[in-house]
């Protein structure tokens, strides 16, 4: 994989024959493919996205807190 800017590559990578790269509008939609995941593979990712939403709402609260205190 090669990151191009302005008409330069800036970066090379070697990705994995497995590997996919996808915008983050369609990401949605592609967990919503039959069969494309393991049930496995959709609990890690509910894993880790459930934790990035609680370090979210944690950071939130943090600014909210924060901003009262003001």
């Amino acid at each position: 994989m090669t990151i191009i800017e302005n008409g330069q590559a800036i970066e090379s990578k070697i990705i994995s024959n497995d590997a996919s790269i996808i915008s983050k509008s369609s990401l949605a939609q592609i967990f919503n493919e039959p069969s494309l995941f393991s049930a496995d593979e959709l609990l890690a990712i509910s894993n880790s996205v459930n934790t990035s939403i609680a370090e979210i709402a944690k950071l939130q609260d943090t600014r909210f807190k924060q901003m009262k205190k003001l």
